[in-house]
């Protein structure tokens, strides 16, 4: 997984830039192929149980929904990882002095990393009709947790920490 994270935060941004890149492509290829087999392994969490709701009630695709959900899940799950993301931070080459300030910077430069590709902060961008979202979220909260993706989120989200966490996204 290390590598694989390496390799998105170095080669991402590229690949998606300068689409004849293909040193960037092949990296990317490489850690998408490195981070399927890490998730293979130790699962995904909330954000992919998320997405899921998300992208089938809504019909947003799923990598959009991922990007979107990840900062607001990684701050969510630093109570209990933070000390892998203030690692991960470190890694990646972001001030990561303690763990506040290693979770605070993974986020911000997940969100810049976003931004950098046109992907927007909040799932109001994405057109969905807020109504509809709003009278959703309990279902959506529902199916997340019922999702087997869930189960290796490093904290436990109750009903109401879902709803929360999609709130937070609008």
């Amino acid at each position: 997984a290390e590598r694989a994270i390496r390799n998105v935060f170095s080669y991402l941004h590229r690949a998606y830039a300068q689409r004849d890149d293909m040193i960037a492509s092949d990296n990317m290829l490489i850690g998408s192929c490195m981070a399927g087999l890490a998730f293979t392994n130790s699962g995904l969490g909330i954000t992919h149980s998320m997405a899921h709701s998300l992208g089938g009630l809504f019909h947003i695709p799923h990598g959009l929904a991922n990007a979107v959900l990840l900062p607001v899940v990684i701050d969510f799950n630093s109570f209990d990882a933070g000390v892998k993301y203030r690692e991960i931070a470190e890694m990646v080459g972001l001030p990561a002095a303690t763990v506040e300030e290693g979770t605070r910077n993974l986020v911000s430069a997940v969100r810049d990393l976003n931004a950098s590709m046109g992907i927007p902060a909040h799932v109001r961008e994405l057109k969905v009709n807020e109504s509809e979202y709003r009278k959703s979220l309990d279902a959506m909260a529902a199916n997340a947790l019922e999702d087997i993706c869930t189960e290796s989120n490093p904290r436990m989200p109750s009903h109401d920490d879902i709803v929360k966490l999609l709130e937070s996204v609008w």
